[in-house]
Parts: structure tokens; C-alpha cells; sequence
């Protein structure tokens, strides 16, 4: 195991974790202060919040269509306001960290994995 396991591991869970807080924050505020535009977006949950209104499947979709589209895009209902810009840009910086520690988690660890089996290889064939 790799001395960077535990810490990439840590990192990458925490940083998902507050994604998903601040991903519901903005769909919260969504739901309160701009209902037409969460109704056209599907009626989208959160990972921990959950209107009444929401469909465990419809609801469900409607949430990653959201999700991935605030990677790539700002919606007028969260430019009109600085408060959700700046959870917008949080959101997608706690995204960027949780997958670049998951991606040095899998160097890491298939990194080592690798190193073992070729040394093992080597010793097999002689050393040839």
C-alpha cells in the first residue's frame, strides 16, 4: 500500500462529500427562491434533501442531468446571484479535487500493483 492511499482516500471522500452539501444547497435554493426553473429542470432532489414534490426515479435523473450540466454551464437563476456563484464555484472546485485525489489514489495504488508484478515477472524469467 502506498503512502498516499490514506491521505488520497481521505481527501477524495471528504471533497465528494461537500460537493454533494453544496449541490444540495443550490437545489435547495433553487426550489425556494426560483420554483419555475427547478420545475423545468425535472423537479431535481438533492443527494441528501428531498422536496416533497420529488419522484424517487424521475426526480433521480432530473438531479444528474442537473449536476453534470453545472460542470460545464451557469444557469441564469445562479448568475443573478453572487451567493449561489460562489456555492457554483465551490461545487465545482470539490468536484475537481475529489477527482484529482481519485485519480492519484489509482496511480498510487495500480502503481504498486504494477511495480510488484513486474519485479515478480523478472524474477521468473531469470532476470533475462
Amino acid at each position: 500500500m502506498s503512502v498516499f492511499t490514506l491521505p488520497c482516500l481521505a481527501v477524495a471522500a471528504a471533497a465528494g462529500l461537500r460537493a454533494m452539501w453544496l449541490y444540495d444547497r443550490l437545489v435547495r435554493a433553487e426550489y425556494a427562491e426560483h420554483r419555475t426553473a427547478w420545475e423545468l429542470d425535472g423537479r431535481p432532489g438533492g443527494f441528501f434533501w428531498w422536496p416533497r414534490e420529488c419522484r424517487l426515479i424521475r426526480s433521480g435523473f432530473a438531479r444528474d442531468s442537473l449536476y453534470r450540466s453545472l460542470l460545464t454551464s451557469t444557469p441564469d437563476w445562479i448568475a443573478g446571484s453572487p451567493r449561489l456563484r460562489r456555492c457554483l464555484r465551490q461545487l465545482r472546485l470539490s468536484i475537481w479535487v475529489a477527482v484529482a485525489s481519485a485519480f492519484v489514489l489509482a496511480v498510487a495504488t495500480w502503481g504498486w500493483v504494477i511495480v510488484i508484478w513486474a519485479q515478480r515477472l523478472y524474477r521468473a524469467t531469470g532476470g533475462a
